[in-house]
Parts: C-alpha cells; sequence; structure tokens
C-alpha cells in the first residue's frame, strides 16, 4: 500500500483535473457577467472547450491501447473540438 506521500497522480488525471477547472472557470465567468456580450462569452467558452477536447485528444492518444473506451473517448474529444 502506497502512502499519501508518495502517491502521484497519473497523465490522465492531472489533464482531466485541468481541462475540469478550465470549464468550469469560464462556466463560473460566464454566470458572474451576465451583462457581458454575448459574443464574448461564446468565445472564452470556445476556447475553453478547445483547450479541454484537446486534452482529452492527448489522454486518449497517450493511453489509446491500456485505456478502457478509449474510443468513445476519441469520439468525445472529436466532438467538443467540433463544437468549440
Amino acid at each position: 500500500m502506497k502512502r499519501i506521500s508518495e502517491f502521484r497522480p497519473s497523465l490522465v488525471q492531472s489533464c482531466w483535473t485541468i481541462a475540469g477547472i478550465i470549464l468550469t472557470f469560464s462556466g463560473l465567468l460566464a454566470l458572474k457577467t451576465p451583462n457581458e456580450e454575448v459574443v464574448s462569452i461564446a468565445a472564452y467558452l470556445g476556447v475553453s472547450m478547445l483547450a479541454a477536447g484537446s486534452l482529452n485528444l492527448f489522454v486518449c492518444l497517450k493511453k489509446f491501447n491500456t485505456l478502457d473506451g478509449s474510443r468513445w473517448l476519441f469520439a468525445d474529444s472529436l466532438a467538443t473540438i467540433l463544437l468549440s
């Protein structure tokens, strides 16, 4: 059993954490400033989705053979990138 001090998050966990923080921050920013122009909020959310999709695609390509459901993750990554 590993001690807590020996625990190191994997690359996959780090990338998903970063993507989650980016998307959460952009969602809170959109809720905080409802009077902003819709175009500027949409552009910020689009860039956030592009970053999250790119991180997911990186994780998918890095762990394609070892990750369960990697094809679904690949499809999700492409859809997120295309919709951003």
